[in-house]
């Protein structure tokens, strides 16, 4: 009986499977749905939780029936909070309780099964890791002496903490989330006061006429809406605001609910950079001050693990934001090689999904039973 890996990813806005030959990660299922798991930021919980049990449903029916899955791994944002943490454990235990009516393999060999906060699992091969996407959080690991100063051996354990992750509307800062709201605002500052305010709280005059910002936002509204150029200018020409607003909500409506995060993060985060490529002060400006808030997150991990005092400082970065947008992730390189030059800095370019394989691989130690012997 060959065995197989199963991981899930999840986090203010997408979840994802990924189901691996354990032994050759030869990739046996995939697949990516739109739709989050942080149960703190979720508008329905229960859609949440079945959507993930339907998912690991769907990774046991697709994987050939000469294998069972020796581990599942769930790597989520929110499970740092227990009651988040216990459901979907439970979302988890039950899909395996399903899927053995449809896969014998999942009656034969239940598999261990294990929940985590994503940010917990880069934390395996970092100090500081810091994970920016719909939203962000970033945590640190280290050894706490003070805490064992009574102790005839030094610790074998780490303590972690977590910083930033607060949520949509009094966190997430840097976010891909934050960005876009952040350029949304730019372009009714300069629509509606011709100039914006910029990260060092100076006004920047801008002719609405000649901002290359506002009409790319307006055309990318324009034509998620259906509507052309000529009616919206018709709807636009007089109190043009209200309309802005309204148009963007329409734009980003996602299932009847206006203004969905995640649509939000992925219509606008893009547009900010493909802006400031083409030469938008504004645009660029948001994106340096995404840079200076995550940045923030280091200077946290580093007070707090007191890596100043230490030879060496590994960080790890994750997250649509910092693996996608190379502008926020060059000015915070900077900032971090600037600020810290005892640091090495990593990117995780490979999907997230891949480091919970890993974990869930390094969790599972027990041998398998052979049929014969799981029958007896």
């Amino acid at each position: 009986m060959k065995e197989a890996i199963m991981g899930l990813d999840g986090g203010g806005s997408n979840l994802r499977i990924l189901v691996v030959d354990r032994k050759t990660e030869q990739e046996l299922y995939s697949k990516d749905i739109e739709t989050g798991t942080n149960l703190s930021t979720v508008a329905d919980k229960d859609e949440a939780l079945r959507n993930v049990r339907e998912l690991i449903v769907s990774g046991f029916k697709a994987i050939p029936d000469d294998y069972c899955v020796k581990g599942i791994g769930f790597s989520s944002a929110g499970t740092e909070i227990e009651e988040n943490k216990v459901m979907l454990e439970e979302a988890v235990n039950k899909a395996v309780e399903e899927a053995a009516k449809v896969k014998t393999t999942a009656k034969l060999f239940p598999p261990k099964c294990f929940v985590t906060n994503d940010i917990d699992i880069l934390l395996h091969s970092a100090d500081i890791a810091l994970v920016a996407g719909t939203g962000t959080v970033g945590a640190v690991k280290y050894l706490d002496q003070e805490v064992y100063d009574n102790a005839p051996t030094p610790p074998d354990e780490y303590t972690i903490r977590k910083f930033d992750g607060n949520g949509q509307f009094i966190g997430d800062k840097g976010s891909g989330y934050w960005i876009s709201k952040e350029l949304l605002t730019r372009v009714a500052e300069i629509e509606n006061l011709g100039g914006y305010m910029n990260r060092r709280g100076e006004f920047v005059e801008c002719d609405p006429r000649n901002s290359e910002l506002l009409e790319m936002v307006y055309d990318k509204i324009f034509e998620t809406n259906g509507i052309s150029r000529e009616e919206a200018q018709k709807l636009l020409r007089e109190k043009r605001i209200p309309e802005f607003v309204a148009l963007v909500y329409s734009a980003t409506e996602v299932n009847g609910k206006v203004f969905d995060r995640a649509k939000v993060g992925s219509m606008f985060g893009k547009l900010a950079v493909e802006a400031a490529y083409a030469g938008d002060e504004a645009a660029n400006d948001v994106l340096e001050h995404s840079a200076q808030e995550l940045f923030k997150n280091i200077v946290a991990g580093y007070r707090i693990g007191k890596f100043d005092e230490k030879e060496w400082c590994n960080i790890l970065l994750s997250g649509s934001v910092l693996v996608k947008n190379d502008i926020v992730r060059w000015h915070l390189e900077n900032k971090i090689k600037d600020a810290f030059p005892n640091t090495t800095i990593k990117v995780n370019e490979e999907k997230p999904v891949w480091s919970t394989i890993r974990y869930v691989d390094g969790k599972v130690k027990q041998k398998v039973k052979t049929i014969d012997e799981a029958t007896k």
